[in-house]
């Protein structure tokens, strides 16, 4: 496949019938609104998200406070990702970038990631594969989301103490399907025609009612991004009570050895200067919280561009941690500008922002920036800008 880059304007919209479609100031104002809100949520879970790495943690107690808080962060998280892809759906910005991958690594990322919300509810996920790889030509963090979402619903609309079995085979020589399988509180047949619909809500019976029941969202997502990937999804059911199954099948491809080679080896962390630019003071605090107890750095800190200069007239940071959204001068100037520094040329600029844009993400790059991470900041990010910074210099 010489493109491998797919945008969802090659389908046709499952989100807004064709004369919504033709009113492009109202979805330029859809996805407006929906990047701003994403914005100002990422913020406060990045607080959230430093807080809670920084929390001391009882790893034999499954219902601990810090594992109980990073369930509902990584939920709003979710939901936040979801709200922006379903604002792009809507004019076509959904973008996945696909290369060959092997499928069980992201499947057990989708796993690790609902597994609180599992355990929380006393439920099992078993997982039935074959041995041989499963490679797909896929993008990886979408094939994550798709199997997250499918998991979570599983989940949601299964009872305390349920399992849920997730079956993984290839069907046909260039084919492989994923079955999802719940005892939960099933699907009426009639439900089963608009289940993967935006904004669809399935009928109960009254003794298994679900308050939970989202906003309707995932499941739209994960049959878009299948068949971006060249794949299809279907539920089926045998009716309300009866548990359902949830079948995705997508193509398989020859494998790559790089993906398969890469060096899981741990480098151990070594002390850093680090700048951190950030108007919102609570961030500010946060990022030094989490790399004082990662130890060792030499930290300063700046709330505006100006500041930020002034503090690199006499500071060398192999590190600089920016926010983008900075008020006077904007985190692109500053970054221009520091690239102008002699003595910042080679310093790792790292945009850390709430914004999630192709076009600024481009537009960083041009202005100097390595690399480009959203909100929440995690520890384990952190942790991998560190490392980072070692590859590079």
């Amino acid at each position: 496949m010489a493109n491998n880059d797919t945008t969802l304007s090659e389908f046709p919209s499952q989100v807004f019938p064709d004369d919504h479609r033709q009113k492009p100031n109202a979805i330029d104002q859809l996805h407006r609104v929906t990047a701003i809100l994403a914005h100002e949520l990422r913020n406060p879970l990045s607080v959230l998200q430093a807080g809670i790495d920084l929390m001391d943690d009882d790893a034999n107690d499954e219902h601990s406070l810090k594992k109980l808080f990073q369930t509902q962060v990584q939920q709003m998280t979710r939901l936040v990702e979801d709200l922006l892809d379903l604002s792009r759906s809507a004019d076509g910005r959904v973008r996945v970038k696909r290369r060959p991958i092997d499928l069980l690594p992201r499947l057990n990322d989708a796993i690790k990631s609902v597994e609180q919300v599992v355990a929380q509810r006393n439920q099992r996920i078993t997982i039935n594969v074959t041995s041989e790889p499963l490679w797909l030509n896929g993008d990886p963090q979408r094939i994550v989301q798709i199997f997250t979402n499918l998991l979570s619903n599983a989940s949601k609309y299964s009872e305390q103490g349920t399992e849920i079995v997730v079956s993984v085979a290839r069907v046909e020589n260039d084919t492989i399907e994923i079955r999802v399988c719940d005892h939960g509180i099933g699907i009426d047949a009639e439900d089963l025609a608009i289940v993967f619909d935006f904004f669809s809500q399935v009928k109960t019976s009254d003794s298994l009612a679900h308050s939970d029941g989202g906003l309707g969202i995932g499941l739209g997502l994960v049959r878009t991004l299948v068949q971006m990937h060249g794949g299809s999804a279907w539920a089926t059911s045998e009716g309300i009570g009866k548990g359902s199954e949830f079948v995705v099948r997508l193509p398989s491809c020859e494998p790559q050895l790089s993906d398969q080679g890469r060096d899981q080896s741990v480098e151990p962390l070594v002390p850093a200067r680090i700048l951190i630019v950030d108007d919102q003071r609570s961030n500010v605090y946060m990022l030094n919280a989490l790399l004082e107890k990662l130890g060792g750095h030499e930290l300063r800190s700046a709330s505006d561009g100006a500041t930020a200069l002034s503090v690199l007239a006499e500071f060398i940071p192999e590190i600089v941690l920016l926010d983008l959204g900075l008020p006077g001068m904007s985190g692109l100037e500053l970054a221009k500008e520091i690239r102008q520094l002699e003595h910042c040329r080679h310093s790792l600029l790292v945009a850390l922002t709430g914004y999630d844009d192709d076009q600024l993400r481009a537009e960083a790059t041009a202005a100097g920036v390595d690399l480009y991470h959203l909100k929440p900041v995690s520890m384990d990010l952190l942790q991998q800008i560190l490392r980072r910074r070692r590859i590079e210099r």
